[in-house]
């Protein structure tokens, strides 16, 4: 994609990586005749949200204003890439609400969305049965590892036909995700990685978490 040979440019300075391409980004919302920003369009938005590093040179860039969502690649230096995901073959999870479908100031639950200006992604978190044999996990900063909580918000299931059986090994696409606080009894939670589990990895028994991730 266009965004993944982007993120391999270097530039005098890295906080010029989300205004260097804010012209060619307006165009292209034009042109697909959509919604978009932070490096993600509304029309393709769940397979946006699913890049990736393609390097280990790979951080968050510091005193970046205005400040980028931590779903949006534009916050971090180094060059991604997108997941391998097969064209209309994924059911999209339609508990996964965009920023740019959200009415300023809507309720959902008890999740207040407040400014839409906030880029806020509106999501359903589970908890992941950490197991040692799991690899199919990218985290954003290389220094992180599985030893540390997280959550899961699923993006996308993979249309594949099953026996019952096998039902368990049914295959998602995930965002990681870590929470910052809570407002209101709504949680605010930052993405930390992307990843691919499979059913039985996913914690779908206990109660999900209605979150807010910005």
């Amino acid at each position: 994609m266009l965004y993944s040979q982007y993120s391999n440019l270097a530039f005098s300075f890295r906080t010029d990586r989300p205004v260097a391409i804010r012209g060619l980004e307006r165009r292209l919302i034009r042109a697909f005749e959509t919604k978009g920003g932070y490096g993600v369009f509304d029309k393709y938005f769940e397979r946006g949200l699913l890049w990736q590093r393609a390097r280990p040179e790979f951080g968050r860039i510091p005193d970046q204003t205005p400040k980028m969502p931590s779903w949006s690649w534009m916050g971090y230096q180094g060059a991604i890439e997108y997941m391998a995901v097969p064209f209309g073959q994924v059911k999209w999870n339609d508990e996964l609400v965009s920023p740019f479908k959200q009415i300023q100031g809507s309720r959902t639950g008890q999740c207040h969305t407040g400014d839409i200006e906030r880029a806020v992604i509106r999501a359903t978190a589970r908890r992941h049965f950490v197991k040692p044999a799991t690899n199919g996990l990218v985290f954003d900063e290389p220094s992180r590892t599985l030893t540390q909580e997280f959550r899961v918000v699923v993006v996308g299931t993979l249309k594949q036909p099953l026996p019952l059986n096998l039902k368990d090994r049914e295959k998602s696409y995930v965002l990681l995700v870590v929470p910052t606080n809570s407002r209101k009894g709504c949680e605010t939670y930052q993405r930390i990685g992307v990843g691919t589990l499979e059913r039985r990895e996913i914690d779908y028994e206990s109660p999900s978490s209605e979150v807010l991730i910005w």
